[in-house]
């Protein structure tokens, strides 16, 4: 069932974000963390703005790693995208993010 949810969100939940990153042209990021990397479509969405960073998409769930790790497989395979499982409370981040970005978490 997970993994039903996690390619619904990846078609259902498109316009929220899209909005979201609209708005960011004015910040320019070469790292960023992705809090909640649900269906992992976001993921690609950030780093087709920003091809040069890196970014750390973090999720609690395996099955969202994993779909991550499908949907964006070329980013992670470059080095351009890290998996992290992690509970967000607990981040094992150091140095300087210049972008945090989450998206519709507050269903979770």
């Amino acid at each position: 069932m997970g993994r039903s949810v996690l390619a619904g969100m990846n078609r259902k939940h498109a316009q929220v974000p899209d909005w979201g990153m609209g708005h960011l042209s004015s910040i320019h990021a070469s790292s960023i963390v992705k809090l909640g990397c649900g269906g992992g479509c976001n993921v690609g969405k950030l780093l087709q703005v920003y091809p040069a960073a890196h970014l750390v998409a973090v999720d609690y769930s395996t099955e969202s790693l994993a779909k991550t790790a499908q949907v964006d497989q070329a980013s992670v395979t470059e080095g351009h995208c890290e998996l992290l499982e992690e509970d967000v409370s607990h981040l094992p981040l150091g140095g300087t993010l210049d972008l945090a970005t989450t998206f519709e978490t507050v269903y979770f």
